[in-house]
């Protein structure tokens, strides 16, 4: 069978692969640590900072792209630039950001989980 994930050395090589105008995500303390292409149409880009983690895949189209099929508790919509971001999470900690901007999907995945403000920062940093 074939992987679905195939790692890049850099982000610019797998957006170029994909066609993706990719913004550099820079978020303070951050290293983006792996780049993968997933099933050839998403790309992945993991960060860390040592302890925490967050992932973001972005494909053409509008499909939710997250693959976190989880149901969580709660389940809000935030305006960050004027695109609409659903945020889903449990206890006000949210794990998953999704949207779509420019015929593009987004995800966003943190762990351990985020306010709202610091998932808006990190979407500010990817849009």
């Amino acid at each position: 069978s074939v992987n679905p994930m195939v790692e890049y050395d850099t982000a610019a090589q797998a957006a170029a692969e994909l066609k993706i105008n990719l913004n550099t995500v820079d978020i303070e303390g951050y290293t983006l640590e792996h780049v993968y292409v997933v099933s050839g149409l998403i790309l992945q880009l993991d960060y860390t900072n040592g302890s925490k983690d967050f992932s973001v895949r972005i494909a053409k189209g509008t499909d939710d792209i997250s693959g976190d099929y989880n149901t969580y508790s709660d389940v809000t919509e935030v305006t960050v630039n004027e695109v609409s971001v659903t945020l889903k999470g449990d206890d006000g900690q949210y794990k998953l950001a999704i949207w779509q901007q420019d015929g593009f999907a987004y995800s966003l995945s943190y762990e351990p989980g985020g306010s709202e403000n610091v998932f808006v920062e990190m979407i500010q940093s990817v849009q």
